[in-house]
């Protein structure tokens, strides 16, 4: 028992070694190409009808934390896929097979539903709260954004989408497990629709137009959870069904 354990940390130190190390060559790309990378994140503000074409940093170490969050950040969101799949690794031996078949094809979807939904934030929705928020500037009174502010807005809005469009992929591995059933989940779709609201009112900005534009999508997606739930089931009943030669 001591000795097993004792190579499942191992293993999972080395696993740790391995992304931390590829985190950092990811973080030393990204810095590298920094002020590049600002000025593409920066643009949904710029083209925004009333923003200031300067944007500003009001302390005198502000822009290099935020290039230092640009780093980090960037690194994460590239080296994302790498971790995942150590993670994989660590834990695929100690699953049965049906298990492994689950959560396999998941894994190979939820980097780019991440992916998809912080790409859907930047070009969709922060342009949308970006003309909402700055709609409000009036005569002797004008907004000035800092660098610092934008860069978190944005982190937040990216990330928070990338996470919340995985849910598809939590349910479907649930269904696969056999912990869930798409008749379930049809069943309380009505809550589901509620606490899907409640989590758009969390994660964005308090502003219609964003809560509209991650809860809208979420619905979609667990829709289409559910469609592919119960193919599955169809599936898995017609294998079982279908009489041996």
């Amino acid at each position: 028992m001591k000795s097993s354990t004792l190579t499942h940390l191992t293993e999972l130190r080395r696993r740790l070694i391995i992304t931390l190390v590829l985190l950092c060559f990811a973080m030393a790309g990204v810095y590298a190409f920094k002020e590049v990378l600002l000025g593409l994140l920066l643009q949904p503000l710029l083209n925004t009808p009333n923003a200031p074409q300067n944007i500003v940093f009001s302390a005198v170490p502000e822009l290099f934390f935020a290039y230092l969050k640009i780093t980090v950040w960037g690194g994460v969101f590239i080296t994302l896929p790498i971790l995942m799949y150590q993670i994989w690794r660590f834990f695929a031996p100690g699953l049965y097979k049906h298990e492994r078949n689950a959560v396999l094809p998941q894994l190979i979807a939820a980097p780019l539903l991440f992916y998809g939904g912080g790409l859907f934030a930047y070009f969709a929705v922060l342009p949308l709260a970006l003309k909402f928020f700055l709609g409000f500037n009036q005569a002797g009174v004008s907004a000035l954004p800092n660098v610092t502010d934008y860069l978190g807005l944005l982190f937040n809005f990216a990330f928070g989408f990338g996470l919340t469009f995985n849910l598809p992929v939590i349910l479907i591995i649930l269904m696969q497990l056999g912990v869930l059933k798409p008749e379930q989940l049809a069943r309380y779709r009505r809550f589901a629709i509620v606490a899907v609201f409640v989590v758009a009112t969390l994660i964005t900005p308090p502003d219609p137009f964003s809560q509209l534009m991650l809860a809208l999508p979420l619905v979609a997606l667990y829709e289409l959870a559910i469609l592919i739930g119960r193919y599955q089931a169809r599936t898995k009943a017609k294998r079982i069904a279908k009489p041996r030669a």
